[in-house]
């Protein structure tokens, strides 16, 4: 079992997914606990990370980012979301150079 799980994170289903796995495999005894969920965001397109770090984020800030896919301004479950990641883990957020060059992160 992994002790941390990086997860890409945009409108939140692949993490709450995730989440709902290991929880599952939990209360089956199949693990004896969930290991850390680090969400990822891009510094560039980050309300996930800014509610869950308590920290501004302006949805129309006009930024984007090479990790198109994670472009999420305001997704509908981050409620639930920043619950997982308070509960599992943290929020992190990488810059473009990190995206590119990941062997610095």
């Amino acid at each position: 079992m992994p002790k941390r799980v990086l997860i890409p994170v945009s409108a939140g289903t692949l993490l709450l997914g995730v989440v709902s796995g290991f929880e599952h495999l939990l209360d089956s005894a199949e693990i004896d606990s969930v290991p850390e969920i680090e969400a990822v965001q891009t510094e560039a397109v980050c309300p996930v990370c800014a509610e869950a770090n308590n920290f501004q984020y302006y949805k129309d800030n006009g930024k984007t980012s090479v990790a198109d896919a994670l472009i999420s301004r305001e997704p509908v479950l981050l409620s639930l979301i920043v619950n997982s990641i308070k509960k599992y883990g943290k929020c992190v957020t990488v810059s473009e150079d990190e995206i590119f060059l990941p062997e610095k992160i």
